[in-house]
């Protein structure tokens, strides 16, 4: 994978990452933020999947 492939994937990982964390904070604060909750629990798989991308990402050979 080249480098700013690579850094191109990060960016949109964790700009769909942060858009998770503000959806989060928003229902924690309407105390809807449980695994009761089906739109919870989608965001939360979602996010998982995105950390095991992460962890895919890093774990690829990088071309300088």
């Amino acid at each position: 994978m080249k480098l700013k492939d690579y850094y191109t994937a990060l960016r949109a990982i964790h700009a769909e990452l942060a858009a998770i964390a503000e959806r989060t904070k928003i229902m924690a604060q309407a105390n809807c933020a449980h695994p009761g909750n089906p739109d919870w629990v989608s965001i939360m798989d979602r996010q998982d999947a995105l950390l095991g991308q992460l962890g895919r990402l890093d774990n690829q050979p990088l071309e300088l």
